[in-house]
């Protein structure tokens, strides 16, 4: 389960990052502004953000197996949709449609994690399962104006490659897939956690308001990282390698850091990466050669993991757990992706008005580094004491 997790994951991430490597074609034939752009990259995040919630609902009911095997076949969809798109709208329309379907595939990895798994198989399973969109976000980056595009002689068939990729997850999952461990049925994982429930835990809403800040600097830099590139004289080609970089150390920052980290020092763990972001985001801003590479490296070793992180912290707050865990990421993304439209938006409006990135990039360093202190206020788990057994004694009485 948790490799056809990865896989739903993976192909989360190849249609999210579609569009990046191929702004400058799709702008020019389209004949839209980057303002424009700006607001089809986080057509998805806004479309998300009306489905979240009520979708983990609907997976505590409904069970993995079926909910993330219909969100995998509408992100396949969102994806033949775009190669079709024939002006702002169409376009507009089409990536949107991938907001429909990502929340049970974003939602469900870590229900799944919380269900599959226990406690002290978690921080691994997280960091598996959390390197799926950056393999995804690798392979668009890299192959696609380097082999997809000469092949296929343009932007359109090129996408349709990536929507087939899609679809050959989505019929693994269907044939492969269950629920739970021996149970086809839906999970039976105990009462529906309402939303005044959750935003009474602390941890909950703080979480959730650090994932935002996280989702808007994540999708700002991931979308237009290509095009930042050029900017700084880059040719499509190389700037698809080089955009690629922090999804590779991405990769490995969520293989080791759930796994090295232990649970009571997750809290500090989030406030240094944030931290560290945010120095690496400035850095993308303003320098160049080795140090433009370092600040690539770092920012993709340390982003990619704040999200598993943030889960984690989740799962095991008081309230929450498996039988909770899809309304709460829910809660999480549907906030997040707010973050996560706003980010790409203001990108491409700030592009237009200034003519550059320094400003864009400079506000979301500075919106990393007042979430870094912001976690401080987070509740640490006790060292020797085990999530579930803390979640046995604080939890509120029914």
């Amino acid at each position: 389960m948790l490799g056809l997790a990865w896989a739903a994951y993976a192909s989360f991430g190849l249609v999210s990052a579609s569009l990046a490597p191929l702004i400058t074609p799709i702008t020019a034939e389209l004949g839209i502004t980057y303002t424009q752009m700006g607001m089809i990259l986080g057509a998805w995040q806004l479309a998300y953000i009306g489905v979240a919630y009520n979708a983990g609902r609907v997976l505590d009911r409904v069970g993995l197996r079926r909910g993330l095997g219909v969100g995998i076949l509408v992100i396949a969809a969102s994806a033949l949709a775009r190669s079709l798109a024939i002006d702002f709208w169409t376009m507009f329309a089409a990536v949107a449609l991938f907001g429909v379907g990502a929340p049970m595939v974003s939602i469900g990895a870590p229900k799944l994690i919380a269900t599959w798994f226990d406690a002290r198989e978690r921080g691994g399973a997280a960091g598996i399962y959390a390197t799926g969109p950056s393999v995804g976000s690798i392979l668009v980056l890299t192959s696609t104006n380097a082999v997809l595009l000469p092949a296929t002689g343009g932007w359109r068939p090129t996408i349709a490659v990536l929507a087939g990729g899609a679809l050959a997850v989505a019929l693994a999952w269907w044939l492969f897939a269950r629920d739970e461990r021996g149970h086809g049925g839906a999970v039976a994982a105990g009462p529906t956690r309402g939303l005044g429930d959750l935003l009474r835990v602390r941890n909950v809403w703080l979480v959730v308001v650090i994932g935002f800040a996280s989702f808007l600097s994540g999708h700002a830099l991931g979308n237009w990282l290509p095009k930042i590139l050029e900017a700084r004289g880059f040719d499509a080609v190389s700037a698809g390698y080089w955009a690629s970089i922090p999804s590779v150390f991405g990769i490995a920052g969520a293989l080791t850091l759930p796994r090295l980290v232990r649970a009571e020092h997750r809290v500090w763990a989030v406030a240094l990466m944030l931290a560290v972001s945010a120095a690496a985001t400035a850095t993308i801003a303003l320098g160049g050669g080795p140090l433009l590479l370092g600040a690539l490296v770092v920012q993709g070793f340390v982003r990619n993991s704040v999200t598993p992180f943030l889960m984690l912290l989740m799962m095991e707050s008081p309230a929450v757990g498996a039988a909770a865990m899809g309304a709460a990421a829910g809660l999480f993304f549907t906030v997040g992706e707010i973050g996560g439209f706003a980010g790409p938006s203001a990108m491409g409006l700030l592009l237009d008005l200034t003519g550059g990135f320094t400003l864009g990039l400079s506000a979301l360093a500075a919106v990393l580094l007042a979430m870094a202190i912001a976690c401080l206020g987070l509740e640490r788990q006790r060292p020797g004491v085990p999530a579930d057994a803390q979640r046995l004694v604080k939890a509120p009485s029914p």
